[in-house]
């Protein structure tokens, strides 16, 4: 039960109560000149949602259901603090991902599968499939943009981040169809480069960020996931192979033994096992910063990109070479986050990717000069010509298109898709 004044509860029934769409952001500001309080959306949201919930209850079971619900309540939190715990001694002590990761497995409740429905393809005189390759990175959920700060020029939050996730879903969909009005497309791979999270490491982060860092990762992680199985259901396969970022970091210091152990690691072990029912999902989650992908036939190297910096982009790719070609891992391509802005670099034999930012320009990057649109790509590659073609998709095109996720989160995360 939501223990709120009386007269803050009746008025928000009453906001609520009067459009079948609230408008959450112009809640939050007429409850702020009414009381003199500001909250976010997302709080007012949530209060709502569980007054409407006592209410439902109150109605047809009366106060008798409302106590057991209640009891219901303290017991559950307590179980969701005493996971949470667990999970911070497990990444504060840096034990084993296993561990970690069968903390996570008896939590999650895995998504229900879709049924794939690949559309048909006209006949064309091409006999090879193409593949498509959509990266996602630095999604940075949790961070706060604050719009008026930037003067308009971007905002972000946890709605921002989910409307540009499902236009993000969409588009790829869209584009994925247009390319199979000539030529299959039979797999789709999603290299997640890090940074999904905002993360800790710098104080105004702590300071600013929408909300504690595990709750930001068990609630992104459930929206990636939706994505991952909607598009699931277009593709014969779903390839998500993943690296960690630098926003990851569990101390402000950089460090480089353990480099896994931290926000994205879980992240990605969260999706996974929401998506475990789903067959043609395949996962591969290494502790290494990087991963070398086969696409249609090429190697391709995938990474954060933080590692790159203190020298040029040649040299970074020609040492890189001389430590992976002996081990009989050269590449022809490489994929980064990072850089927050889409930059293609030519590597001789293919070529070196920024893949662009969800979040968009932030206060940092406008103050130093460097402010990019929220992009992502999208790349197609042929099995005898590699990389054939690059789309760019300018995600704040879907910040005022209402999304179509269950971006509700109970006390219990067990709980998500009941």
């Amino acid at each position: 039960m939501l223990i709120i004044e009386q007269e803050k509860r009746d008025w928000l029934l009453e906001q609520v109560n009067s459009t079948p769409h609230p408008n959450w952001t112009e809640i939050a500001r007429q409850y702020e000149e009414v009381f003199g309080e500001r909250r976010h959306r997302s709080t007012i949201r949530r209060w709502v949602l569980t007054l409407m919930r006592d209410e439902h209850i109150l109605e047809h079971y009366g106060e008798d259901g409302l106590l057991r619900d209640e009891v219901g309540t303290r017991r559950a939190k307590l179980e969701s603090a005493h996971f949470k715990k667990r999970v911070s001694d497990l990444v504060n002590k840096q034990l084993s991902h296993e561990n970690i990761v069968d903390v996570i497995k008896m939590s999650a409740q895995a998504l229900p599968p879709n049924k794939i429905r690949l559309r048909e393809t006209q006949k064309t005189t091409s006999e090879s499939p193409i593949v498509a390759v959509a990266p996602l990175t630095d999604l940075h959920i949790g961070e706060f943009v604050d719009t008026q700060q930037m003067g308009g020029l971007n905002a972000y939050d946890f709605e921002i981040f989910t409307n540009r996730l499902f236009g993000w879903t969409n588009q790829i969909s869209d584009l994925c169809s247009l390319r199979r009005s000539f030529v299959s497309v039979p797999i789709l791979k999603v290299p997640m480069l890090g940074d999904m999270v905002s993360g800790e490491i710098h104080e105004e982060l702590v300071r600013t960020n929408l909300d504690n860092v595990i709750m930001t990762m068990a609630r992104g992680a459930y929206m990636v996931s939706q994505s991952l199985m909607t598009l699931a259901s277009q593709f014969e396969e779903v390839h998500v192979d993943s690296v960690v970022g630098n926003h990851q970091r569990l101390r402000k210091e950089i460090y480089y033994k353990d480099k896994y152990v931290g926000w994205d690691y879980l992240f990605y072990q969260w999706v996974a096992a929401f998506c475990k029912d789903q067959p043609n999902i395949k996962f591969t989650i290494p502790k290494t910063f990087y991963q070398l992908i086969d696409v249609a036939g090429f190697n391709v190297l995938i990474h954060h990109g933080d590692a790159m910096r203190g020298s040029s982009m040649q040299q970074k790719v020609h040492s890189l070479r001389q430590a992976l070609q002996p081990q009989g891992k050269a590449f022809q391509y490489m994929f980064m986050g990072h850089y927050h802005h889409v930059e293609e670099h030519d590597i001789g034999t293919g070529t070196a990717l920024m893949c662009g930012c969800m979040k968009g320009t932030d206060e940092y990057a406008m103050l130093q000069g460097l402010a990019s649109r929220a992009t992502h790509v999208l790349t197609f590659f042929h099995p005898k010509y590699g990389l054939i073609s690059r789309d760019t998709i300018y995600l704040e095109n879907f910040d005022d298109e209402r999304h179509g996720f269950n971006d509700y989160v109970p006390e219990i995360w067990a709980e998500l898709i009941e």
